[in-house]
């Protein structure tokens, strides 16, 4: 078992690395081609921040032949300017794994326990030891930093008809959990460690930044009974 690791980059598709030299170079000006951003960490990081780039990308009238993980991330970069690469990079992939909703509600190494509700993933953490209770506490932060960065409105919602844990809550969880999660061995393994310390001792800096790319581009569903709290 795995947590969300910080991979995003890495993952991209050969449509996404030809787009993005396409971009680039419709600039007029130097831009790398093609085979270095393939090859060279360094130039495609430089590339991905490109403000031409990330234009390009949330004016166009049509969905653009680009990967979830390249959509998110660019927008993570210039959503979160204060964080590094990392945390872009984290997040991206929480936000494209969590395109999923089966995945999103799965405890992580039990597919068929589905579970709509914090508190019922908590209370499955608390039977849990070793890298499970690793990987469940990692999912429960991303859980966490998902539906109070991009669905503030519905936990407010729940919040007050149902009386349901609200945004403060999912703070305090996420939080402890992230930072709880940093400590282990299996995040140091995986080079989460770091990225874990920064979101848990920054959480509602980073959900808050969320909310803000959640409101300007992202047009996820979160209708009535999609979500549990």
């Amino acid at each position: 078992m795995k947590a969300i690791g910080v991979n995003c980059r890495d993952r991209f598709s050969a449509d996404d690395f030809t787009f993005v030299a396409t971009v680039l170079t419709e600039s007029g000006e130097p831009s790398p081609a093609l085979a270095e951003l393939l090859t060279d960490p360094a130039a495609r990081d430089v590339a991905l921040d490109s403000d031409r780039l990330f234009q390009r990308l949330v004016d166009a009238p049509q969905p653009l032949p680009v990967s979830p993980r390249l959509y998110f991330y660019v927008l993570a970069r210039h959503g979160l300017p204060e964080f590094d690469r990392a945390i872009s990079d984290y997040i991206a992939n929480v936000l494209a794994g969590f395109l999923d909703q089966q995945r999103l509600h799965a405890l992580p190494g039990h597919p068929e326990l589905q579970t709509g509700y914090l508190v019922d993933m908590l209370a499955a953490l608390a039977e849990l030891h070793g890298e499970a209770a690793f990987v469940t506490r990692a999912h429960v932060g991303s859980y966490t930093l998902f539906m109070a960065g991009v669905f503030p409105d519905h936990l407010r919602y729940r919040e007050w008809v149902r009386g349901a844990p609200g945004i403060s809550f999912y703070e305090d969880v996420g939080s402890t959990s992230y930072r709880l999660a940093s400590d282990h061995r299996q995040a140091r393994r995986e080079g989460l460690d770091e990225v874990f310390r920064t979101i848990g001792d920054r959480f509602t800096t980073v959900r808050e930044g969320l909310n803000t790319v959640a409101d300007r581009f992202l047009h996820l569903d979160s209708s009535e009974g999609s979500f549990g709290a």
